[in-house]
């Protein structure tokens, strides 16, 4: 029972709640008190975004892939990534975005939802939901919307703007 005036169940209480309803209940210690950090303003979820994000960059640092300046590149933990794959300044890698072995996306750019090729090239370009083939690329601010699939060695050169196309 909620005993506060936002009327929320606060996860200290939730502990009770289960053992009063015949629950099983235990605690655990975190290894790193940055996992369990209380978020109840947007100044601390932008700190819990960047505390995720720095561990997401080093797993994929570790894996193979250089990212130039990890400060200003965001990535989503449901992105995957191959060996030699090389990320630029200002790149945000977001959904369910692939970058495969040697492909270069950035700076600037928004890559999301997006297959990138072994051996691509995206630069300062926002893509959705599209797939750049192996050696393809990409820019400078070209715009790949969603469906849009470029093939082997393509181009979609400077101020491009695709959707559904092939």
């Amino acid at each position: 029972r909620t005993d506060n005036s936002q009327g929320e169940e606060y996860l200290t209480d939730v502990l009770s709640i289960l053992r009063e309803a015949g629950h099983r209940v235990g605690a655990s210690v975190a290894g790193d008190h940055r996992e369990i950090l209380g978020i109840n303003n947007r100044l601390q979820l932008a700190e819990a975004r960047r505390l995720l994000n720095e561990r997401l960059l080093e797993r994929a640092m570790l894996a193979g892939v250089t990212i130039v300046d990890p400060a200003s590149t965001l990535i989503d933990a449901t992105v995957t990534y191959e060996r030699d794959a090389l990320v630029h300044p200002g790149t945000q890698l977001l959904g369910s975005t692939h970058l495969a072995e040697d492909s270069e996306v950035g700076p600037n750019s928004r890559i999301e939802d997006t297959h990138v090729g072994a051996g691509a090239r995206v630069d300062n370009t926002v893509t959705l939901s599209a797939e750049i083939g192996p050696g393809a690329t990409v820019g400078p601010y070209a715009y790949l919307r969603p469906g849009t699939r470029l093939g082997v060695k393509a181009k979609a050169g400077t101020y491009v703007e695709m959707k559904n196309a092939t």
